[in-house]
């Protein structure tokens, strides 16, 4: 189960808790769900929101154009975006990371943004 790794912090169950099914569990963290109800319906929810936004990136990558994942990813940078207010975008990742959250090339920035600014 996904959320057991927040309940076991071992690195190298990590692939492991993510697989495994429900009849797999650790008999601590079943002991410890049957115990505590309300942590699984909180681990479920984690799941589902986590599950929401692996779906929305996979519609992102597959079906907008890169200079509309670009401006989405600035807006998710903004500490307000709703403000009309200018702010200032720290880039502090390398230009290949970037490239790689937006599903594209690093070549793609200056041939498709020519105001686009790297700090790598």
């Amino acid at each position: 189960m996904f959320a057991e790794l927040y309940l076991h912090a071992s690195v190298s169950d990590r692939v492991d808790a993510v697989v495994r099914p429900a009849d797999q569990l650790r008999p601590a963290t079943r002991v410890l769900l049957k115990r505590q109800p309300e942590l699984a319906l909180r681990m479920l929810g984690l799941m589902s929101s986590h599950l929401r936004v692996l779906a929305g990136q996979i519609e992102d990558l597959t079906v907008k154009e890169v200079e509309t994942r670009l401006a989405n990813w600035l807006v998710k940078c903004c500490p307000n975006p709703q403000s009309k207010a200018p702010v200032k975008i720290e880039l502090t990742t390398d230009k290949r990371v970037r490239a790689a959250e937006l599903g594209t090339v690093t070549e793609t920035f200056p041939a498709r943004s020519p105001n686009y600014v790297s700090k790598s």
